[in-house]
Protein backbone atom coordinates (compact mmCIF):
# COMPACT_ATOMS: atom_id res chain seq x y z
CA UNK A 1 0.00 0.00 0.00
CA UNK A 2 0.95 3.42 -0.56
CA UNK A 3 2.15 4.92 2.38
CA UNK A 4 2.86 8.52 1.48
CA UNK A 5 3.92 10.76 -1.74
CA UNK A 6 5.88 13.67 -2.14
CA UNK A 7 6.94 16.23 -4.70
CA UNK A 8 8.54 19.76 -4.83
CA UNK A 9 8.91 22.22 -7.58
CA UNK A 10 6.15 20.65 -10.08
CA UNK A 11 3.72 23.47 -11.94
CA UNK A 12 1.87 25.49 -8.84
CA UNK A 13 3.79 23.56 -6.09
CA UNK A 14 6.99 25.33 -5.22
CA UNK A 15 7.41 23.68 -1.73
CA UNK A 16 7.69 19.94 -0.78
CA UNK A 17 4.25 18.70 -0.37
CA UNK A 18 3.40 15.35 0.64
CA UNK A 19 0.05 13.20 0.31
CA UNK A 20 -0.37 11.10 3.55
CA UNK A 21 -2.39 7.80 4.33
CA UNK A 22 -0.77 7.08 7.61
CA UNK A 23 -4.25 7.50 9.71
CA UNK A 24 -3.58 9.43 12.87
CA UNK A 25 -4.99 9.19 16.10
CA UNK A 26 -8.22 11.47 15.73
CA UNK A 27 -11.65 9.17 16.10
CA UNK A 28 -14.99 10.16 14.83
CA UNK A 29 -17.98 10.89 16.76
CA UNK A 30 -21.52 9.60 16.85
CA UNK A 31 -22.68 7.71 14.23
CA UNK A 32 -20.06 7.49 12.07
CA UNK A 33 -17.39 5.53 14.39
CA UNK A 34 -17.49 2.80 11.05
CA UNK A 35 -15.81 5.11 9.12
CA UNK A 36 -12.68 4.44 11.03
CA UNK A 37 -12.87 0.55 11.15
CA UNK A 38 -14.12 0.50 7.21
CA UNK A 39 -11.03 3.11 6.11
CA UNK A 40 -8.42 1.81 8.33
CA UNK A 41 -5.81 -1.06 7.10
CA UNK A 42 -3.24 -1.87 9.23
CA UNK A 43 -0.29 -3.07 8.00
CA UNK A 44 2.39 -4.30 10.46
CA UNK A 45 2.26 -1.24 13.14
CA UNK A 46 1.49 0.75 10.43
CA UNK A 47 -2.56 1.87 10.19
CA UNK A 48 -2.88 3.59 6.72
CA UNK A 49 -5.91 5.13 5.18
CA UNK A 50 -7.66 3.18 2.23
CA UNK A 51 -9.40 6.96 1.40
CA UNK A 52 -8.22 10.26 1.85
CA UNK A 53 -9.71 13.76 0.99
CA UNK A 54 -7.63 17.06 -0.31
CA UNK A 55 -9.84 20.22 0.39
CA UNK A 56 -8.22 23.48 -0.57
CA UNK A 57 -9.05 26.94 -2.39
CA UNK A 58 -9.10 27.02 -6.01
CA UNK A 59 -5.80 27.30 -7.57
CA UNK A 60 -3.89 26.03 -4.39
CA UNK A 61 -2.20 22.76 -6.15
CA UNK A 62 -4.96 19.94 -5.51
CA UNK A 63 -4.80 18.82 -8.98
CA UNK A 64 -1.00 19.42 -9.47
CA UNK A 65 -0.45 16.67 -6.41
CA UNK A 66 -2.81 14.32 -8.18
CA UNK A 67 -1.32 15.01 -11.56
CA UNK A 68 2.65 14.81 -9.76
CA UNK A 69 1.22 10.74 -8.50
CA UNK A 70 0.19 9.70 -11.76
CA UNK A 71 2.83 11.04 -14.46
CA UNK A 72 5.14 9.70 -11.45
CA UNK A 73 3.32 6.40 -11.60
CA UNK A 74 3.43 5.98 -15.03
CA UNK A 75 7.10 6.72 -15.61
CA UNK A 76 7.62 3.58 -13.32
CA UNK A 77 5.05 1.90 -15.11
CA UNK A 78 6.63 2.57 -18.90
CA UNK A 79 9.65 0.36 -19.93
CA UNK A 80 13.44 1.59 -20.68
CA UNK A 81 13.07 3.30 -24.07
CA UNK A 82 15.69 5.24 -26.00
CA UNK A 83 12.65 7.93 -25.88
CA UNK A 84 12.37 10.19 -22.80
CA UNK A 85 8.90 9.54 -21.05
CA UNK A 86 9.99 11.92 -18.41
CA UNK A 87 8.57 15.27 -20.27
CA UNK A 88 5.56 15.39 -18.28
CA UNK A 89 7.74 15.43 -15.06
CA UNK A 90 9.82 18.61 -16.35
CA UNK A 91 7.47 20.99 -15.71
CA UNK A 92 9.11 22.79 -13.04
CA UNK A 93 7.59 26.02 -10.52
CA UNK A 94 7.86 28.82 -13.10
CA UNK A 95 8.23 31.80 -10.73
CA UNK A 96 11.48 31.44 -9.21
CA UNK A 97 15.01 32.12 -10.88
CA UNK A 98 16.32 29.84 -13.66
CA UNK A 99 13.38 27.60 -13.18
CA UNK A 100 14.35 25.21 -16.40
CA UNK A 101 17.81 24.82 -14.38
CA UNK A 102 16.02 23.56 -10.99
CA UNK A 103 14.80 20.10 -10.24
CA UNK A 104 11.47 18.66 -9.88
CA UNK A 105 11.69 16.30 -6.71
CA UNK A 106 9.23 13.12 -6.30
CA UNK A 107 9.42 10.21 -4.05
CA UNK A 108 6.79 7.41 -2.37
CA UNK A 109 6.89 5.05 0.36
CA UNK A 110 4.84 1.90 -0.03
CA UNK A 111 4.55 -0.56 1.66
CA UNK A 112 5.14 -4.33 0.20
CA UNK A 113 5.34 -7.67 1.93
CA UNK A 114 5.91 -6.47 5.09
CA UNK A 115 8.33 -4.41 4.21
CA UNK A 116 8.67 -0.59 3.88
CA UNK A 117 10.10 1.06 0.64
CA UNK A 118 11.17 4.35 0.09
CA UNK A 119 11.65 5.49 -3.79
CA UNK A 120 12.19 9.14 -5.46
CA UNK A 121 14.18 10.65 -7.89
CA UNK A 122 14.74 14.59 -9.15
CA UNK A 123 14.43 15.26 -12.75
CA UNK A 124 15.20 18.42 -14.92
CA UNK A 125 15.43 19.49 -18.65
CA UNK A 126 18.88 18.71 -20.62
CA UNK A 127 19.71 22.61 -21.39
CA UNK A 128 22.93 21.99 -22.76
CA UNK A 129 23.70 23.83 -25.75
CA UNK A 130 22.72 22.02 -29.44
CA UNK A 131 26.10 21.93 -30.42
CA UNK A 132 27.58 20.12 -27.37
CA UNK A 133 24.47 17.12 -27.77
CA UNK A 134 25.97 13.78 -28.96
CA UNK A 135 24.00 10.13 -29.67
CA UNK A 136 22.11 8.99 -27.28
CA UNK A 137 21.27 12.48 -25.92
CA UNK A 138 18.32 12.48 -23.03
CA UNK A 139 15.66 15.49 -23.59
CA UNK A 140 15.09 15.19 -19.81
CA UNK A 141 17.44 14.07 -17.36
CA UNK A 142 17.48 12.04 -13.79
CA UNK A 143 19.94 13.80 -11.39
CA UNK A 144 19.18 11.31 -8.53
CA UNK A 145 17.61 8.67 -8.05
CA UNK A 146 17.46 6.56 -4.98
CA UNK A 147 15.95 3.22 -2.91
CA UNK A 148 15.72 3.03 0.45
CA UNK A 149 14.04 -0.42 2.01
CA UNK A 150 13.84 -2.42 5.19
CA UNK A 151 16.25 -5.25 5.55
CA UNK A 152 15.75 -7.05 9.03
CA UNK A 153 14.05 -4.41 10.48
CA UNK A 154 16.29 -1.31 9.33
CA UNK A 155 15.67 1.15 6.90
CA UNK A 156 19.45 0.45 4.39
CA UNK A 157 20.47 1.96 1.03
CA UNK A 158 19.83 -0.71 -2.28
CA UNK A 159 20.92 2.00 -4.50
CA UNK A 160 21.76 5.85 -5.01
CA UNK A 161 22.33 7.37 -7.98
CA UNK A 162 23.93 10.46 -9.60
CA UNK A 163 23.76 10.94 -13.19
CA UNK A 164 24.38 7.67 -14.68
CA UNK A 165 26.86 6.86 -12.10
CA UNK A 166 25.21 4.51 -9.94
CA UNK A 167 26.05 2.94 -6.36
CA UNK A 168 24.60 -0.58 -5.71
CA UNK A 169 24.33 -1.74 -2.36
CA UNK A 170 21.51 -4.40 -2.12
CA UNK A 171 20.74 -4.60 -5.93
CA UNK A 172 22.83 -7.06 -8.51
CA UNK A 173 26.60 -5.28 -9.45
CA UNK A 174 26.19 -7.40 -12.85
CA UNK A 175 23.63 -5.18 -14.27
CA UNK A 176 24.83 -3.57 -17.03
CA UNK A 177 25.76 0.50 -17.13
CA UNK A 178 22.34 2.60 -17.86
CA UNK A 179 22.35 3.28 -21.70
CA UNK A 180 20.79 6.98 -20.89
CA UNK A 181 20.89 9.76 -18.80
CA UNK A 182 16.99 9.67 -18.68
CA UNK A 183 16.55 5.91 -18.14
CA UNK A 184 14.97 5.03 -14.69
CA UNK A 185 17.29 2.73 -12.91
CA UNK A 186 14.86 1.49 -11.29
CA UNK A 187 13.42 -0.39 -14.66
CA UNK A 188 16.93 -0.40 -15.69
CA UNK A 189 17.74 -3.17 -12.59
CA UNK A 190 13.95 -4.85 -13.00
CA UNK A 191 14.59 -5.15 -16.38
CA UNK A 192 17.90 -7.58 -15.89
CA UNK A 193 17.52 -8.80 -12.59
CA UNK A 194 13.82 -10.85 -11.79
CA UNK A 195 14.55 -11.78 -8.40
CA UNK A 196 15.53 -8.11 -7.22
CA UNK A 197 13.79 -5.55 -5.00
CA UNK A 198 13.06 -3.29 -7.90
CA UNK A 199 10.83 -6.35 -9.96
CA UNK A 200 8.97 -6.21 -7.17
CA UNK A 201 8.41 -2.27 -6.45
CA UNK A 202 7.64 -1.92 -10.63
CA UNK A 203 4.95 -4.92 -10.57
CA UNK A 204 3.26 -4.05 -7.08
CA UNK A 205 2.52 -0.23 -8.93
CA UNK A 206 1.68 -1.45 -12.46
CA UNK A 207 -0.86 -3.85 -11.54
CA UNK A 208 -2.33 -2.13 -8.56
CA UNK A 209 -2.00 1.34 -9.61
CA UNK A 210 -4.61 3.16 -11.88
CA UNK A 211 -5.78 6.30 -12.25
CA UNK A 212 -8.76 8.46 -14.31
CA UNK A 213 -7.54 11.99 -13.89
CA UNK A 214 -5.42 12.84 -16.75
CA UNK A 215 -6.08 9.25 -19.18
CA UNK A 216 -9.83 9.05 -18.59
CA UNK A 217 -11.64 5.54 -18.22
CA UNK A 218 -9.42 3.80 -20.50
CA UNK A 219 -7.42 1.90 -17.52
CA UNK A 220 -10.46 0.83 -15.99
CA UNK A 221 -11.97 -0.80 -18.90
CA UNK A 222 -11.29 -4.95 -19.21
CA UNK A 223 -10.74 -6.09 -23.21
Amino acid sequence: MIVEFSVQNFRSIHDLQTISFQATGLKSSGDYTEVDLNNIAEKGDLRLLKTVGIYGANGSGKSNIIRALEYFLQAIKNEASSESNLRELCDPFLYQNNSSETESFFQIVIFINNKKYRYGFTVKRNNKPTHQLIDKVSKEIIVKEWLYGTKEKNIVEYFTRSGTNVNEKLQNEKIPALPYEHTLYLTHSAAHDSKSDSVLIRNYLKGWTLSNFTRGLTPFRQN
